[in-house]
């Protein structure tokens, strides 16, 4: 388990449902292979959020000040390189900043989740009505499966990025653990790797990539995952296939394959 201060934003309450959706075939690959497979920041910003990893106004307001201040430059460096001392020209400051906040775009992988109940929204953003499944169990559990000291889980902060300032900035990663209030809908809880290597490398240059995909070693996935439901809108052949080809790779998961409450009948 990773050490507390590294988790800065964490669940009320521990025990808390969390839910991967996602197609057949990806669940397959990560029962067969005993892996959760990471997505890197930089795909993410491409396909869902051109905002991923960047920071508030108010944020950029802080960094105008240091232009005035040695002192503050010397304070807020350490957070992208604390190994090596800050740039002497106070004016280029800022563009390397912004450099190497960036750089975090290339550098860091992410494994997304949600929190609290089934969600209907989030099964046609990212199943549609033809395919899915989805992985349920706590945030406890998943907290304590983590395999790798350069991983660590945290709830997604969600705030207006035109008026509001971050919770939390003391690190280089913590711009991935805010998003837009506009993303709220998704009650995220995000796994983020960042090897700190990965990161100056990428800030130095823009040429720098840590790949596209990471995978995590999961080998506890029996005993971390609670349940696997099936799409609320496919009937029972669907079922019976998402069973059938679970139980070739799992038989103790093949039992854990449950029907989704909201393909309930409905009452008049």
């Amino acid at each position: 388990m990773i050490p507390s201060v590294r988790n800065p934003f964490a669940p009320d309450d521990e025990n808390v449902h969390v839910w991967r959706y996602g197609q057949l075939w990806k669940l397959l690959y990560v029962i067969e292979h005993k892996v959760l497979r990471f997505t890197l920041l930089d795909e993410l910003k491409r396909d869902y959020d051109p905002f991923e990893a960047s920071v508030p106004v108010k944020t950029k307001e802080s960094d105008m000040m240091i232009r005035g201040s040695s002192q503050n430059m010397r304070q807020i460096w350490p957070m992208f390189d604390p190994r090596c001392p800050p740039p002497h020209d106070v004016v280029t400051l800022i563009p390397t900043i912004e450099q190497r906040r960036e750089g975090l775009l290339r550098s860091a992988h992410v494994c997304c989740w949600r929190y609290g109940r089934e969600s209907e929204a989030m099964w046609q953003l990212y199943c549609g009505r033809d395919d899915g499944v989805v992985i349920q169990t706590t945030y406890a559990k998943l907290r304590d499966s983590i395999t790798d000291p350069d991983v660590f889980i945290a709830v997604v902060n969600y705030l207006d990025y035109e008026t509001d300032a971050f919770a939390r900035h003391s690190t280089h990663r913590d711009p991935a653990l805010h998003k837009r209030v506009a993303f709220d809908y998704e009650q995220e809880v995000r796994l983020l790797r960042c090897v700190d290597g990965d990161f100056r490398n990428a800030g130095q240059s823009e040429k720098f990539s840590a790949g596209l995909y990471w995978e995590m070693q999961w080998p506890t996935i029996d005993n971390v995952i609670d349940q696997i439901v099936v799409h609320p809108r496919l009937g029972e052949r669907y079922f019976r296939i998402v069973q059938s080809a679970v139980g070739r790779v799992s038989s103790v998961l093949a039992n854990k394959v449950q029907r989704s409450r909201l393909s309930r009948i409905p009452t008049y």
